[in-house]
């Protein structure tokens, strides 16, 4: 167990070597639960209710023999579908890279 910002208890359950510095996740400090982070930052329990928020990138495991295009057509609209009215005019669009 170690404390989070010596308020919130939680259980180490692995370790990592240093990421690559040519990788996305260089300097990242730990990897944690969604929930963990929504329940401990107000901004941050503001922005998952919202789909204008920018702020974090997703990472997904597809299935084994997944295709990512027909995964990606399933998921290309899901976001515009749920923009304010008016931000519609701007064209959102979720993509997967490999």
């Amino acid at each position: 167990m170690i404390s989070l910002g010596n308020q919130l208890p939680v259980k180490v359950t692995g370790v990592y070597e240093d990421l690559p510095n040519n990788s996305t996740l260089h300097g990242l400090g730990y990897i944690a639960p969604w929930d963990l982070y929504v329940t401990t930052a107000d901004w941050i329990t503001d922005a998952n209710k919202r789909w204008d928020n920018n702020s974090f990138l997703t990472y997904v495991q597809l299935a084994d023999h997944a295709d990512l295009k027909t995964v990606e057509k399933k998921i290309v609209n899901c976001k515009q579908a749920h923009v304010d009215p008016e931000d519609k005019k701007y064209l959102t669009k979720l993509v997967l890279n490999p």
